[in-house]
């Protein structure tokens, strides 16, 4: 059941803690700017200024989830009941729409079949005027041939089949290069697993170090 509730709207601006906060880290910047790391007492002092901006990040972003969780739990539950009341129209469409293709594809099955008929009629026909110098003694029959509504009109609406390609992979291998995307994910697991005792043909994995700062 959806419960009515009351959200109050507030600016971060407005909040002390959270502008107390964002005017440490524009010092930070500040110094940041201006720094030069020359000998490893300017590190020392760097890494100190990291923890703190960690630290700083840390503050900020829970103070922003503060502000958000409220919302985000009112949007779920809005979301979550109007899941639960959008199903019935969701299916009736999905049920409806699914008929309505199935009949479609169905007289364009039987137009096809009606067509193959006549072609084979026509080339029976043929070949007996081969045959006869050119004579038929009996008439060709061909059947009629259906021919599916394109566009149908009713009172309240219009509908059609639209054309909607899609693709189904058949052979991997055989696939262009271009269409072969790489698997980012397994690759960088990979690269982490394997570091340099593996070579991998088509693959250069290498150390590019990043800087870790652990506060004591």
């Amino acid at each position: 059941m959806l419960v009515e509730s009351a959200l109050v709207i507030t600016n971060p601006r407005e909040d002390l803690a959270i502008m107390a906060l964002y005017d440490e880290a524009n010092k930070l910047l500040e110094y940041a700017k201006v720094r030069t790391i020359a000998t490893l007492d300017d590190v020392k002092t760097a890494t100190n200024d990291l923890s703190l901006i960690g630290k700083l990040r840390k503050a900020m972003e829970a103070k922003r989830k503060d502000y958000l969780l409220p919302f985000q739990e009112h949007v779920k539950e809005v979301n979550d009941t109007y899941k639960l009341l959008m199903a019935p129209v969701e299916m009736a469409d999905e049920v409806t729409r699914s008929k309505v293709t199935n009949f479609s594809r169905e007289q364009e099955r039987i137009k096809a079949e009606q067509e193959k008929i006549n072609a084979l009629r026509m080339e029976a026909a043929q070949k007996e005027a081969a045959l006869n110098n050119g004579e038929i003694k009996e008439a060709i029959v061909l059947v009629d041939v259906i021919q599916p509504a394109k566009k149908v009109i009713a009172d309240l609406a219009s509908s059609g089949m639209r054309d909607n390609w899609t693709y189904e992979i058949m052979s991997f291998k055989d696939l262009p290069d271009e269409y072969k995307m790489p698997n980012t994910s397994m690759l960088n697991a990979t690269a982490k697993s394997v570091k340099d005792s593996r070579v991998i043909p088509g693959l250069r994995i290498y150390n590019e170090p990043t800087m870790v700062v652990r506060n004591r």
